[in-house]
């Protein structure tokens, strides 16, 4: 099986000054179990305003290239994604969260983002373009292997240049395994799921997002609650092999 590129990156302790990993030495395998080069992935996405009223409904495509992703091409390969933009596109800017994101944002149909999977973890940066910004600002899809029932972990994310209102804040993450069993989506009922639980705060407002996790297809159902109170939801539609 072949190993992530080797490059000496390490994680500074900011007391002592000194490195505490090396991922040169730490090689960890990958997989290509979820990720599997040319496997579609569609999903119905649901948003909702606090209310519950419904501000948009469509679809996102997913699928793995198998090429390295251009931004971090050492850690993360590549996925193409595909946004269907519904027709009131230009009036769902008043329902965004971020103001400052609000003047700035066009509509893209398409992009290209990373993910992770490898034997320790699965990882992948939500789906953030048009109205789904704010998926920016929770906990990412993200699990760490293996997964156990009661099992934690924390995390957090430096919000840089580019996202209005968020900009120059820290976003901190906690994740917990919730429970395992059967899930029944759109595209079909699916055994052996994990639901991972997770709250995330930061200076604007808390965030929930709860996910479900399965080994083969990865994150079949994702569903937001944002800091003012909107829902977004992700299920899994359908699976096209190639």
């Amino acid at each position: 099986m072949p190993e992530f590129d080797g490059e000496i990156v390490s994680i500074v302790d900011p007391q002592t000054g000194k490195a505490v990993r090396d991922t040169l030495v730490e090689k960890i395998p990958k997989a290509r179990t979820i990720f599997k080069p040319c496997r579609q992935y569609i999903y119905q996405a649901i948003y909702k305003d606090k209310a519950g009223q419904l501000i948009s409904e469509g679809k996102v495509w997913m699928m793995a290239t198998g090429q390295r992703w251009e931004w971090q091409p050492s850690k993360q390969d590549e996925v193409a994604l595909q946004f269907e933009i519904p027709d009131e596109e230009a009036s769902l800017t008043k329902h965004y969260p971020n103001k400052g994101l609000a003047a700035q944002s066009q509509f893209i149909t398409e992009a290209t983002t990373g993910i992770i999977e490898n034997a320790e973890e699965v990882w992948m940066h939500p789906f953030r373009s048009n109205q789904y910004h704010f998926t920016e600002v929770a906990a990412f899809p993200a699990v760490r292997l293996p997964l156990e029932p009661g099992q934690t972990w924390t995390d957090y994310l430096n919000i840089g240049q580019g996202w209005g209102d968020w900009e120059n804040t820290t976003v901190h993450s906690l994740y917990k395994v919730a429970e395992r069993g059967n899930l029944k989506t759109r595209y079909k009922e699916l055994s052996d799921c994990w639901k991972i639980e997770t709250t995330s705060t930061a200076p604007f407002g808390n965030s929930v997002h709860n996910f479900w996790f399965h080994g083969t297809y990865g994150f079949v159902k994702m569903e937001y609650v944002n800091y003012q109170g909107q829902t977004l939801s992700f299920e899994l539609a359908e699976v096209l092999e190639k």
